[in-house]
């Protein structure tokens, strides 16, 4: 009983060494991802004389794309988000927003008509 009771007290103590090391490698394998990005020749861009340069730790997560997203004339859409406003514990950040008045729906008599008078 003693030794078995010896091996579980040395497998409980040191089994928070293995997730440690792991961690340390997990980080050296990145930093080492990210100077490949940066000596990646594919990756640069002769025209402003810029190499590719990694400057997060998110490298792994660069061949998980799994959808792009493109109108009708397969050009990549701009998706820009633009800050507006927003109210933190009740102070409110940024310009008011113009909100327009909501258009009344033409019928399709007055669309033909507007049509034949253009």
């Amino acid at each position: 009983p003693n030794y078995l009771q010896n091996t579980f007290m040395f497998i409980t103590m040191l089994s928070n060494f293995v997730p440690l090391s792991l961690y340390v490698s997990v980080e050296m394998i990145t930093i080492m991802m990210m100077f490949y990005v940066g000596w990646d020749l594919n990756m640069y861009h002769a025209e402003t004389d810029t190499p590719a340069s990694a400057r997060s730790t998110i490298v792994t997560d660069l061949g998980l794309v799994e959808y792009i997203f493109s109108d009708k004339t397969g050009t990549l859409t701009c998706n820009v988000m633009e800050f507006k406003r927003c109210s933190v514990d009740g102070n409110v950040f940024g310009m008011p927003v113009a909100k327009a008045s909501p258009q009344r729906a033409l019928s399709f008599n007055e669309k033909n008509e507007e049509i034949e008078n253009e």
